[in-house]
């Protein structure tokens, strides 16, 4: 090799130099990634809680961590597991793909955490979906069932499917609950609709009542207000009462009592005494 092909090549030797130098890690809140990551392996509880978060904040260039961070849900704590399982909700399908097995975990915290976790990030991941529906119609641990309920009216489009799919167990509790639910998800489950109407001749009244209250809460009054006149007739008083109510709250009477176009004698007004 010449002279000036050594000057050339020695010239790029260092620019190359120079450039990988002037590379540096990227800052998140003062602090490098790497940095960041360090603390998912620290002693101090604070420390792991808040990297956690950090780094889910950070999303995608924090992938590298996602390893580390499936660790601290290993640990038991359920603060830690639900700060854990969110943050890897937000790394990208890598993080997902850490969550997926934690569906099937015995840890009914775990699964709870996991599923709201992918289902915040991916509407559409069936999975999770389904089981987040199984621990709101789980009847061995109250408080999970109630908190998973909760967060099926948060998440809404994305559940109602599955969670229509519940309404055929005819376990009465979990029928209930799971009418409950969809009443609470509102305008967001009037898919379900047709589904719902169904019900009205299932022979338990409390699934029929449970039913109507449901209808009211999702609508829309030109779906439902038949079938709440229809349940009028119904062979249950406790049933034609709901029904009534129900017509009220769409605003299709002005009375539960179906009195309304009844005049009603003058009362003296007390407060012109």
């Amino acid at each position: 090799m010449n002279k000036n092909g050594m000057r050339i090549f020695s010239l790029f030797g260092v620019v190359c130099l120079c450039v990988l130098g002037c590379q540096k890690e990227e800052k998140y809140q003062g602090r490098y990634l790497s940095s960041w990551i360090t603390d998912l392996d620290s002693n101090t509880y604070y420390k792991k809680l808040k990297a956690c978060e950090v780094l889910g904040d950070i999303g995608l260039p924090a992938e590298k961590a996602v390893a580390d961070i499936v660790k601290l849900v290993g640990e038991g704590d359920e603060r830690l597991t639900a700060v854990a399982t969110d943050a890897l909700g937000k790394l990208g399908e890598k993080g997902i793909g850490a969550l997926e097995p934690l569906l099937s975990e015995t840890d009914a915290q775990a699964r709870f955490h996991a599923s709201v976790a992918i289902l915040k990030n991916k509407a559409e991941h069936t999975q999770a979906a389904k089981a987040l529906v199984d621990l709101v119609t789980s009847v061995g641990n109250a408080e999970i069932a109630k908190t998973a309920r909760e967060s099926l009216r948060r998440l809404g489009d994305s559940v109602v499917v599955p969670l229509s799919e519940a309404l055929k167990d005819e376990y009465l509790p979990v029928k209930l609950q799971v009418i409950g639910s969809l009443g609470e998800m509102k305008t967001k489950a009037r898919s379900v609709v047709p589904k719902l109407q169904e019900l009205m001749t299932h022979q338990e009244k409390k699934v029929r009542q449970a039913t109507l209250k449901a209808l009211a809460s999702i609508g829309p009054r030109e779906a439902v207000e038949q079938t709440f006149r229809d349940a009028l007739e119904d062979a249950e008083e406790e049933v034609r009462i709901t029904a009534a109510m129900m017509l009220k709250y769409i605003g299709a009477r002005e009375s539960a009592s179906g009195n309304e176009g009844v005049p009603e004698e003058p009362v003296e007004d007390s407060a012109k005494k």
